[in-house]
Parts: structure tokens; C-alpha cells; sequence
């Protein structure tokens, strides 16, 4: 039961990009490596973007800095203080799971954890038809909570441009 608690836990928080956070960074040198979360127990699911800690200004990837992975990223240049926003999931092993996911999405939790339970091949408490009922609430939980992080509580990049292609025909 733990486990499927941990588990659905991790899918809400990689499929809400709820847990929106940010971590400043002193002044990383060339070649170094930065472990994007920090915290014990999390782990960071979705890079969103650098910027300089000192004026907000965005970082380019593979200019400045070069993500290896969704927790860890590559310095390319001697930066400035340098803060990294990022999404964060607990890991499996995590003994705690964060407050605002058992305060404000416990029912969330607990409809994914009973998705995955009634799931289970040959026990005897399986049930498709409760799986389904309870994956459908669950789906229904982490996007209520994905549309409220996009709409109200994360930052967005604003350096983004898609130019106009010109194309000459002959």
C-alpha cells in the first residue's frame, strides 16, 4: 500500500508539474555539474529553465549549459549565480512525501494508489472495473492540478521566439 501511495505520488507529480520549484546556485564553473533538486528524497522530473539569479535573464541551452538529464546539468561557460527552475517528483524511496500533496491532492493520491492495486494481476482483490474508475479520477486530479500550475503558480520563459520563415518559390 506504501509503495502504491509512493507510486501514484510520482506519476501526479510528473504528470501535474504541480511542485514547481527553484534552486540558486553560486557562481558554477565550466565543466561543472549541477544537481538540479537538492531536496532529500525528491528528485527533479522536468527542467524548465535557467536564468541569472542576480537580473532573471534566460540562459541558453546548449550555449551556456547543457542538461544531461531532468536532475542534472552540464556548465558549459563560467556563469554568473545562477537559478534553476525546475519540476520535482519524491523518489521511490522516499520515506515523506511533500505537505502540499497530502494536504491539497490526498484524494488524488489515493484514487491513483487504488488504480494501481485493483490493477494487480491475480490477487484476489482485483478489479478492472474499479481500476478504471479510480485511474479516471485520478486522471481527472492531476489535470485540475497541472492546469492550476500552468495558470497560477509557476513562472513561465519568455525568451522563447518562433521566427517567420521566408521561403522564395522560383
Amino acid at each position: 500500500m506504501g509503495e502504491a501511495i509512493t507510486t501514484a505520488s510520482i506519476a501526479f507529480c510528473r504528470e501535474s508539474g504541480l511542485l514547481a520549484l527553484d534552486r540558486t546556485v553560486a557562481a558554477p564553473a565550466a565543466g561543472s555539474l549541477l544537481a538540479v533538486c537538492d531536496q532529500e528524497g525528491m528528485t527533479a522530473c522536468d527542467l524548465l529553465y535557467l536564468t541569472t539569479a542576480e537580473d532573471g535573464e534566460p540562459l541558453k541551452s546548449g550555449a551556456d549549459y547543457f542538461a544531461i538529464s531532468p536532475n542534472q546539468v552540464s556548465v558549459l561557460t563560467d556563469l554568473p549565480d545562477v537559478r534553476l527552475w525546475y519540476v520535482a517528483a519524491p523518489v521511490l524511496a522516499a520515506e515523506q512525501l511533500p505537505a502540499q500533496l497530502l494536504a491539497d491532492h490526498a484524494d488524488t493520491i489515493c484514487h491513483g494508489a487504488a488504480a494501481i492495486l485493483y490493477a494487480q494481476p491475480d490477487r484476489p482483490w482485483t478489479d478492472p472495473g474499479r481500476a478504471k474508475f479510480h485511474q479516471a479520477a485520478f486522471v481527472e486530479g492531476f489535470r485540475d492540478a497541472g492546469r492550476f500550475r500552468r495558470n497560477h503558480a509557476a513562472p513561465t520563459q519568455t525568451d522563447f521566439s518562433n521566427p517567420v520563415r521566408s521561403h522564395t518559390f522560383i
